[in-house]
């Protein structure tokens, strides 16, 4: 979905948009994980990488991909607010994925 679709989603669902910020897609980067999952983390996704071939095929494949549309790929974070309660709604920045299916670069 494009930045625009989310925070339509997230208007017409009765969230007002607070911030939206944009970083690069870095999901399967060794820096990445390490920072998301911490060194313990990280061994263990290797410990599992090295032991199932299944699931290791599933992230090369993810990474492949990543790395083949990473001009059209962008992580970005979205905090919304219910505004009768004043609670902030973020969604990670590490989770979104957003294609710009227009390529007008202007998706939000």
């Amino acid at each position: 979905m494009t930045v625009q679709e989310w925070t339509d989603l997230l208007t017409e669902s009765g969230f007002e948009i607070e911030n939206v910020d944009r970083a690069p897609m870095a999901l399967l980067r060794p820096a990445r994980v390490i920072a998301d999952e911490g060194i313990i983390g990280t061994l263990r996704i290797l410990v599992n990488l090295l032991t199932r071939p299944a699931a290791r095929n599933r992230v090369l494949a993810m990474r492949r991909t990543f790395r083949t549309y990473r001009d059209a790929l962008t992580a970005v974070a979205i905090v919304a607010v219910v505004p009768q309660q004043g609670q902030a709604v973020t969604l990670d920045v590490h989770q979104a994925v957003v294609v710009d299916r227009r390529g007008d670069g202007d998706d939000h």
